[in-house]
């Protein structure tokens, strides 16, 4: 699968493959676009609407539009600067087979040289 913004190919070191997951870091805009190609047809357009005007991280993810079409659906997530940790589940799947997803925080196991600190979790910051 290719990539294409503003006649720029991100993918030209080499196409992605099926659940590949890449890093990119050219300077999005709103209104830029993001083409997704499989062997030079297009599968579909991203158009970008708005973005935060701090710094961000765009979580873009490609799937398929239903089980019947080559047609891409997308899902997208803007993650902005935080000192907490930040998870994002996005359900791509669009087949018959259910399931569920469960996201748990666990305590961290406290230490005499770590201060002790309330409803502190793996996932935040504790001093």
């Amino acid at each position: 699968m290719d990539v294409i913004w503003i006649k720029t190919l991100l993918t030209a070191q080499a196409p992605m493959k099926y659940k590949e997951c890449r890093e990119f870091s050219e300077p999005l805009a709103p209104n830029d676009r993001l083409e997704v190609q499989l062997n030079k047809m297009g599968l579909g357009t991203f158009s970008i609407s708005d973005l935060p005007a701090t710094d961000a991280v765009l979580l873009f993810v490609v799937g398929r539009n239903d089980v019947l079409s080559a047609a891409a659906s997308f899902e997208s997530h803007v993650f902005t600067p935080s000192r907490s940790a930040q998870v994002a589940a996005i359900d791509a799947y669009k087949g018959s087979k259910k399931s569920t997803t469960n996201i748990l925080t666990y305590p961290i196991q406290r230490s005499p040289t770590r201060r002790a600190a309330s409803n502190c979790h793996s996932a935040q910051l504790c001093p």
